[in-house]
Parts: C-alpha cells; structure tokens; sequence
C-alpha cells in the first residue's frame, strides 16, 4: 500500500500560473523555511493575504478528498505559499499532530516545472520512495506519520502551495 496519492494536473496551467504571480508579488511575507534548504515560506506569516483562487482550490480539495470531521492547520487559513531555490532540500522528518485525535494531512501542489527537487517518503527504515509528480499535480499524505522530504533542487524555482488539514482518519 503506497503511503502517498498523487492527483495528476489538478489545477489548470492558468491556476499556476496566478498562484506562482501571487508568490512573485508578495515573497516580501516569506521568511526562510528553516527545513535545511534555501527555501523562503509564507508559513511563518499571520499578516499574509492569499487570493481567492487559493479558497478556491483549497475547496475543491475538500471535495475530492470527501474530507469530514476535519480542522485547518495552525498555518494562516491552513496553508503555505513556498519557493524554493537550487540547492535547496528539505531534510526528512515527520510533522507535528496539531490537534489531539487528529493527524495532519498536507496536500501539496507543484506549481512549477523543475529538475531536481522531487518529494519522497520512507518507504521501510533505509529506503526511500520518489514521489513522481509534475507542474500541477497534486500529492497527499498524512505529514504527521510519514517521514518525508525532498531532493536537492538543481535547476528553476519550485513554487509550491500546501493545504494542511487535520484528519480523523486516513484520507
């Protein structure tokens, strides 16, 4: 059983380009992501603005996923704007349980092309599973019992949108 579910093109190439324009126009929110890497994040921020197509997408996620009996991550209206830069990587590690009954889910979209920089989880105690996703794929898993991480980023910018939930059960 895989540990992770990639959703292949689930946002259009208009919806990423705007959400990697918005990340353009507001990275003065972004503070450094702290992960290892040289990424910048929109996580740290309470002041930060997102556009209404990041509602929109965080939405139809919501709808996908049939999500019940769900709580948004302590993050800013339960996600986070990211760019990361080459030579950027993100060590592995678990995310923190948010909320007591609760595991965290992250649902991650690629929003930009890249060479490099590729997500991967523990697949058993020495492996690890490349997650294969592309500009506009979606991938989703629970953060909170998966170690994850990402690849050293060797060339562009990875702009990536996070929307965080609190799950009851496995989604």
């Amino acid at each position: 059983m895989k540990k992770y579910k990639t959703y292949k093109n689930f946002i259009t190439d208009k919806e990423a380009d705007l959400l990697c324009k918005w990340i353009d126009n507001n990275i003065n929110f972004f503070q450094d992501a702290a992960m290892g890497g040289k990424r910048l994040t929109s996580r740290f921020s309470d002041t930060v603005i997102y556009p209404d197509l990041a509602f929109n997408i965080q939405n139809r996620i919501i709808k996908k996923l049939k999500l019940k009996d769900y709580l948004m991550t302590e993050y800013k209206d339960g996600m986070v704007a990211s760019c990361a830069y080459p030579g950027d990587h993100c060590y592995l590690h678990r995310d923190p349980v948010y909320q007591e009954g609760y595991q965290t889910l992250h649902c991650n979209i690629l929003l930009s092309d890249i060479k490099g920089g590729e997500p991967f989880v523990l697949k058993n105690p020495v492996e690890e599973e490349i997650i294969k996703v592309s500009k506009k794929d979606m991938w989703t898993y629970i953060v909170s019992d998966i170690f994850h991480g990402s690849k050293l980023l060797i060339e562009n910018e990875r702009k990536m949108w996070v929307f965080g939930f609190c799950v009851k059960n496995n989604v």
